[in-house]
């Protein structure tokens, strides 16, 4: 036997267009299915059944009110598209998911929502069906000034057509002629969701059964959630597999609230998928995010949180700054290096030898390595044209008016005097030869790379040892 106690439907009442819902018949803890799990759990000798008052006892606490609204009307779906972009007749995902209508929240809580039409076989191709639903069913309505689950079809179709921006000189007319709506109130649809024990569900297979078992949403299974069709898919599965000893196992639950990559995953899209920087925090928050931050930095914790969204990456959040900072449609006066070494240079130098970005390229060790990743960064080799372009012009302090900020040398070839010969181009400095500075390490594409006070190795151009720029 397979006993499905308690059910979130139960005892639901239906009106229509012109009738409201008969609430008359609704009575705490009254119901079929709760009936008979009450019967049930009194033969209970340790409780082994569960509890079902802690579910049915209180309806003011679990009940909302449905509405399906059919129409076929221009105006009104003209309206839809308006908030979703795009026509619900298309056969396509339409809202994408429930729209709550945040002026309801005090009144109706009403959402709505259309999934792919048609979503009956014999539906016609023109009529859309609307999902209307409210939590709040005792409140008054913004504009239907009575409490929902009073309301006829025609008086929820109202409502919602004034959250959709019908005129409301429009709204009465649409709702009798161009809809149909029919309502459900259900006292126990919020049932499963109040406040419980572990021992107020039964167990699937309660501990000593051998031929009865429960399921649905009602039934204690490990691990799972309710609420979905998957949990009553579980327990019959365990009941059968159990009673009938079929060697065969249950999909195992997804374990997403053992695994910190999923949780901060989650935590991300819970704050509209910012980074920890961007959230509202008071000071003494920011101050303990710092903290931690400094205590997590380079460990496994740091690159979780940025493969999380959380943090945001040390590359990204340079290239945002120096793009807000020294954007390409006007003339670059500022060095982006020189920001970089006052910002990040204490972390990084001795601030003794904090005297300019130059000092940075003719340094030993750690700081030459970074620098020179940096300047690979900023001249764009694998970086952003943007910076690429700005890079070059910034480290030799040169201003480019914008009709030339677009402008290349041309080719270098071997053993050949080259020019840069472009009249708009401002040098503060005294023009001289900078010779090529010959240098052996990390040799990217099969290129040199080149000293700041040399020659910058920038879009590819070879470059032989010997061969002098000049300037003009």
């Amino acid at each position: 036997m397979f006993i499905t106690n308690g059910c979130c439907t139960d005892t639901s009442c239906y009106g229509d267009q012109t009738h409201a819902p008969d609430l008359s018949g609704i009575h705490n803890g009254c119901g079929e299915s709760w009936d008979m799990w009450k019967a049930i759990a009194r033969q209970a000798q340790h409780g082994e059944y569960g509890n079902p008052d802690a579910f049915c006892s209180d309806v003011e606490a679990t009940n909302w009110m449905s509405a399906t609204v059919a129409t076929a009307d221009e105006e009104v779906i003209r309206h839809i598209m308006n908030i979703c972009k795009r026509d619900p007749r298309a056969g396509k995902v339409t809202t994408g998911g429930i729209v709550t209508v945040k002026d309801s929240v005090d009144h109706w809580y009403l959402s709505w929502t259309i999934n792919r039409q048609p979503q009956f076989k014999s539906q016609d191709k023109n009529t859309v069906l609307v999902w209307v639903y409210g939590l709040h069913t005792d409140c008054e309505g913004n504009y239907v000034r009575k409490a929902m689950r009073e309301c006829t079809g025609e008086e929820i179709c109202r409502e919602w057509l004034y959250h959709i921006g019908i005129p409301e000189d429009r709204i009465e007319e649409l709702a009798t002629t161009a809809c149909n709506t029919t309502t459900c109130y259900m006292p126990y649809i919020n049932a499963f969701f109040q406040p419980r024990k572990e021992s107020d569900r039964p167990k699937v297979v309660p501990d000593g059964a051998v031929n009865f078992a429960f399921i649905g949403q009602f039934a204690e299974t490990p691990r799972d959630t309710i609420f979905t069709t998957e949990y009553s898919m579980r327990t019959g599965m365990e009941s059968v597999y159990t009673l009938l000893d079929i060697d065969r196992g249950v999909p195992e639950v997804w374990g997403s609230k053992y695994d910190v990559r999923e949780l901060l995953r989650a935590c991300y899209y819970a704050v509209d998928k910012k980074p920890i920087s961007e959230l509202p925090l008071s000071f003494g928050e920011r101050e303990a995010v710092k903290i931690l931050l400094k205590k997590v930095k380079g460990t496994d914790v740091e690159l979780l949180l940025r493969e999380s969204g959380l943090l945001v990456p040390m590359v990204s959040s340079a290239r945002a700054f120096l793009s807000k900072s020294f954007p390409a449609d006007r003339a670059v006066n500022i060095s982006p290096y020189r920001w970089f070494c006052h910002r990040y240079g204490p972390f990084l130098l001795p601030r003794r030898n904090m005297l300019s970005p130059p000092s940075l390229f003719f340094r030993r060790g750690r700081s030459r390595y970074f620098s020179r990743s940096f300047l690979r960064f900023g001249l764009g080799n694998g970086g952003d044209k943007r910076l690429g372009d700005l890079a070059l012009p910034a480290a030799l302090d040169v201003k480019i008016p914008d009709e030339t900020k677009d402008q290349r040398p041309d080719e270098i070839d071997k053993q050949v005097l080259h020019g840069i010969v472009q009249p708009d181009i401002q040098v503060p400095a005294k023009a001289q030869l900078l010779p090529v500075y010959r240098h052996t390490g990390d040799i990217p594409n099969g290129h040199r790379d080149v000293h700041i006070g040399g020659v910058q190795h920038h879009g590819g151009d070879a470059v032989d040892n010997g061969i002098l720029l000049h300037i003009h």
